[in-house]
């Protein structure tokens, strides 16, 4: 069973008819907390998203949220082990899916290592809570081996705070780490 966290949320998008027509760099992307927007931008500019949504988990002590983390080598979790530390500290649901390149240095829920499939070149980060939802999808564009550096690589993108979307990818991941983990 593959899974694309980057396909099924466009499509989800797609279905309510919430998904803009443009695509924005995501320095100029509009952020209201409500509206879905496409995005290409650097790992950087995705990196700031992130770490503002994973402020807003430990700042709000988000607990009973479920939170997916899918980097697409653990390796590049080794940056935010710190913030992932306090996100599994407040007892929150934390699940991860990457390529086992390496440990990972913080606790989570279920780890999920994958070998193949779309998700080997995406990157999510998804919290589901009833005081925060939010959803960044990303897939890369130039992929490991494209002679860029880590922070230069580029990606396409969602980012969205629409519920019924939220909710509904982070079902299918639940069933997917279900069926991954068997």
């Amino acid at each position: 069973m593959e899974l694309s966290i980057f396909g099924l949320t466009v499509s989800l998008l797609e279905s309510e008819g919430a998904i803009p027509a443009g695509v924005h760099s995501l320095d100029r992307a509009p952020h209201d907390g409500v509206s879905s927007t496409r995005v290409t931008g650097s790992a950087v500019a995705l990196l700031a998203w992130c770490r503002a949504t994973e402020r807003v988990v430990i700042e709000k002590e988000l607990r009973e949220a479920r939170v997916f983390a899918g980097f697409e080598r653990f390796s590049r979790a080794a940056f935010v082990a710190r913030r992932f530390a306090k996100i599994a500290s407040l007892g929150c649901s934390l699940d991860v899916v990457g390529e086992a390149d390496a440990p990972l240095a913080f606790h989570t829920t279920r780890t999920v290592p994958i070998e193949r499939g779309p998700l080997m070149r995406e990157w999510f980060l998804l919290v589901d809570s009833n005081r925060y939802r939010g959803l960044l999808a990303a897939r890369d564009l130039d992929g490991f081996g494209s002679g860029r550096s880590p922070r230069e690589r580029r990606f396409e993108g969602v980012i969205t705070h629409r519920g019924p979307v939220v909710r509904g990818v982070a079902d299918a991941l639940e069933e997917w780490i279900g069926f991954q983990l068997g």
